[in-house]
């Protein structure tokens, strides 16, 4: 019988957050370089191939959002439920992991008095804007002033995008191109090239814009994975056909979109793949630490999630930084690893706390499991 990617809609959570974890340790490894050296560092991986393992793990966050957040449009009873999940799964844990970042982490870093710090107008600034999403500040004063990547909070550059993404689904689902897929495919595909050829011209929303393409690829292939799910084959010659051709023309200027393709594809195979015994595994000895571990501290450069089903939690600031200038990529590495235990269990905690009071506020959450 040939297997399709239905079963991924309703199952596979394990695969999924294993999907997720190797794709965030990717990142880690390739944010290594520039927080241990500088911005100017390139991994060995992208001077060989021209993608960095970062660029290739946000095609795989993006691709499994479209995939996840397109079932969850479906599934909501109307615009409210769909919105009511979306917010509830970025928001409190996105307003807890930037207090903890405010307000605890940059008071121990930073290298100006406690006065100066929480008098400056640019802590409330960071606080009030990365809290909201409405105006990102990525960095704190004084913090990490001394290292070569001065970021705190670079990897939320991913969250607005995601909204973005949301709002589209739910347009697009409103004008029913979900029904009509060639429709949908004129519409997404004229839409990316109009922005990739949008070059530096200045008009009100043209960042928000632009910032939709490079990860809007994956995320619109995802989408096109589940409405096509019960047609299109989940095949692994498929999956290495594509890797040989993303291969082939990854220098030339189809590169991206072959790449984007073809991870989109092999995540989203492997994450259905039925063999893949070790996720369940993996899912029952330590998901919630190991996932943390990785989404905090993956993308403290340029780039996470989601993508469709973890939360913010990620946002947790790059502490591997400190002092790695001397100390080189590798134990910046793991330095990102051992700092991650201590805050783990509260940032936890403190998001499931905001859940049960958004459930007591007016049943806003859905259960954890329907995104």
């Amino acid at each position: 019988m040939r297997q399709s990617f239905a079963p991924l809609a309703t199952g596979h959570e394990n695969n999924l957050n294993l999907m997720r974890l190797i794709a965030a340790l990717c990142v880690l490894v390739s944010h290594a370089w520039p927080i241990a050296l500088g911005p100017q560092a390139i991994e060995p991986f992208k001077a060989t191939t021209g993608f960095s393992l970062g660029a290739l793990s946000v095609f795989t966050f993006f691709a499994i959002s479209g995939f996840l957040i397109t079932a969850s449009f479906e599934r909501s009873t109307g615009l409210w439920p769909y919105f009511r999940a979306r917010i509830a799964r970025i928001y409190p844990g996105l307003i807890v992991s930037i207090a903890l970042v405010t307000f605890i982490l940059g008071p121990i870093f930073t290298q100006v008095s406690l006065t100066e710090y929480f008098g400056a107008a640019k802590t409330w600034q960071a606080f009030l804007g990365n809290a909201s999403l409405l105006k990102l500040e990525y960095q704190l004063p004084g913090v990490f002033a001394s290292n070569p990547y001065q970021t705190v909070q670079g990897s939320l550059w991913t969250l607005p995008v995601e909204m973005r993404l949301y709002i589209l689904v739910a347009l697009l689902g409103m004008l029913g191109l979900f029904r009509r897929p060639l429709l949908l495919v004129l519409v997404c595909g004229f839409g990316l090239f109009a922005i990739s050829q949008s070059g530096d011209a200045s008009f009100s929303g043209a960042h928000a814009l632009r910032s939709l393409w490079y990860p809007g690829l994956p995320f619109f292939f995802g989408m096109g994975l589940y409405l096509a799910r019960e047609r299109l084959p989940s095949s692994p010659v498929i999956a290495a056909v594509l890797i040989v051709l993303a291969g082939l023309s990854i220098s030339g200027p189809l590169g991206y979109l072959t790449m984007a393709l073809a991870i989109s594809y092999a995540a989203l195979w492997l994450a259905g793949w039925h063999g893949n015994r070790s996720a369940a595994w993996l899912e029952s000895s330590g998901r919630l630490f190991l996932r943390d571990v990785c989404l905090r501290f993956s993308r403290s450069g340029h780039g996470r999630r989601d993508q469709g089903r973890y939360g913010p939690h990620h946002q947790y600031c790059a502490c591997c930084a400190d002092h790695a200038r001397s100390r080189g990529p590798v134990v910046a590495l793991g330095r990102a690893s051992s700092d991650a235990c201590h805050s783990q269990a509260t940032n936890f905690r403190a998001d499931f706390s905001f859940q049960r009071i958004l459930k007591w506020l007016g049943h806003w959450t859905l259960p954890r499991q329907r995104i």
